[in-house]
């Protein structure tokens, strides 16, 4: 059984949507060399939305959410619509993101990044 996330502990994530032609998607990226996340859950209040699990990112794998730093894994959620108009206008703050790391449920701070492909629905920077 997983526990519950320690609440002096958080682990760094960057976002950004990617969108193809029925789907929103958002990547995440983050963790380090020894930390990394073995799962990421999306939630909306106390209900969890979706749960992936983490996939190792490769040394020199170009990152579209981090372009200038370091991630040791990424993960891909669908983007409800709410977060995605929520991401939008600013800080999410109906959803909420948690990482699974050394048996732990721990909190992310997720950075937008502002990335976002696909068909230019939301017009910001692409990677």
């Amino acid at each position: 059984m997983m526990s519950a996330a320690p609440r002096d502990r958080t682990m760094d994530l960057y976002a950004c949507l990617h969108e193809d032609e029925t789907v929103v998607w958002l990547q995440l990226e983050g963790g380090n060399d020894d930390a990394p996340p073995q799962l990421v859950r999306l939630l909306r209040g106390a209900a969890v939305v979706e749960t992936r699990r983490c996939i190792a990112m490769p040394l020199g794998r170009k990152s579209h959410a981090r372009p200038g730093g370091r991630s040791s894994t990424w993960a891909v959620l669908r983007a409800p619509d709410a977060l995605v108009a929520a991401m939008d206008r600013g800080p999410m703050v109906d959803h909420r993101v948690q990482a699974f790391v050394a048996g732990s449920w721990v909190d992310a701070a997720v950075h937008d990044t502002g990335c976002r492909f696909g068909s230019g629905r939301h017009g910001a920077r692409s990677a």
